[in-house]
């Protein structure tokens, strides 16, 4: 969002409502029809029928309709919108505390604070921000397009920022088939150990008439993670991975299937692809998902700024801001305190000497990645 910190809104954005007069419920009445004239013609019927305006709670003579929780709705984030939308409990609360902040304005109007110089200037500046919302909404697509990055300006941002784009650690791309073992006898999933051993020996085989480990891997992997990708994972730091997968993974050849790998979760067959150490250059298609977050702000900025400039040519605008120097506060003389013509004793006894010491904070667990 453009400059997001330029506006702050009430969470309900009601401030500058005005309570309304009384309103007794109407209570809904069958519609009747009268005969046109022969020679008149009928005016076409509306599809479109209007909604109840239903009234979900009273404030002295003010009655809360359900248009006045939509319009409160308006000017929520969109997250919490979807939210009382989609859920009747979370709706009754939102409506609960609408009904009790329009409580809060029917007292505050009781004791008069709309008449005081500081609530007007509120209202006008709570005012000022709606104008302001509605401009930048009616522009937000025209904005929004432009902030977008082609293709051509992705890799020119690429070229321009290489340095961010090397890896910094060593990382690898291998393939893997899983068979999956109990963890214990009554484990519904895995095989045991030997019916493990036989399936990999299978697959092996297969291996060996010729196949690749990628078509296997769909077949006969147990890794949800990977199957459908040919067990592939890519571009990952071995240390993240259970230590014998990530062992075997820094051992191998590429290109090569070793020999089968036991961890916790079974037995697998591990191809390495693709090995990267550290400081190499990634590829701008490994990264070219990762540049917009890098590249946006920059251009947000520049466009805010054209956006800014071109309503300037219109209106005339100039900011004075003051130095700091002239903004510090001045250096207030101290005064010297007399020494006194005795010096105080100091008390009797010893004094204590408390040392303190650090303790190291223990390294915490890195989590491992499943394999």
């Amino acid at each position: 969002m453009l400059r997001s910190t330029l506006l702050t809104f009430a969470t309900l954005s009601l401030v500058g409502q005005t309570p309304k007069p009384e309103e007794k419920p109407k209570p809904v009445a069958a519609v009747t029809t009268t005969a046109p004239v022969a020679t008149a013609q009928a005016p076409k019927e509306d599809k479109a029928t209007p909604k109840e305006d239903k009234i979900v709670g009273k404030v002295g003579n003010e009655l809360i309709r359900q248009s006045d929780i939509e319009m409160g709705l308006s000017g929520v984030a969109p997250q919490q919108r979807k939210e009382v939308q989609n859920d009747p409990e979370a709706r009754d609360r939102y409506v609960k505390s609408f009904v009790e902040f329009r409580l809060l304005v029917a007292k505050g109007r009781k004791m008069g604070l709309e008449n005081s110089d500081f609530f007007k200037k509120r209202l006008s500046f709570a005012a000022d921000q709606i104008i302001a919302t509605e401009l930048m909404n009616r522009d937000a697509e025209v904005l929004k397009k432009k902030i977008e990055l082609t293709e051509p300006e992705l890799k020119a941002y690429y070229e321009a920022h290489k340095d961010k784009f090397q890896t910094t650690a060593d990382t690898y791309s291998a393939r893997h088939i899983l068979v999956k073992i109990k963890a214990n006898a009554d484990d519904k999933e895995g095989l045991s150990d030997a019916d493990a051993k036989a399936k990999i020996a299978k697959v092996q085989a297969e291996l060996k008439a010729g196949k690749k480990l990628a078509d296997l891997a769909k077949e006969y992997s147990d890794d949800p993670g990977s199957k459908d990708t040919g067990g592939l994972y890519e571009g990952f730091d071995p240390s993240q991975m259970v230590p014998e997968f990530g062992n075997a993974v820094k051992s191998q050849a590429i290109g090569v299937v070793g020999e089968p790998v036991k961890t916790q979760f079974g037995y697998h067959l591990i191809e390495v692809t693709d090995k990267k150490l550290k400081g190499a250059q990634r590829p701008f298609e490994a990264v070219s998902k990762e540049i917009p977050a890098l590249a946006q702000p920059e251009r947000q900025e520049k466009v805010w700024n054209e956006y800014l400039d071109g309503i300037k040519k219109e209106i005339p605008f100039e900011l004075y801001l003051v130095p700091v120097s002239e903004t510090a506060a001045p250096a207030t003389p101290v005064k010297a305190t007399p020494k006194p013509a005795t010096e105080p004793k100091k008390p009797e006894g010893k004094t204590k000497k408390v040392e303190g010491h650090t303790k190291k904070a223990d390294d915490s667990a890195t989590p491992k990645k499943n394999s």
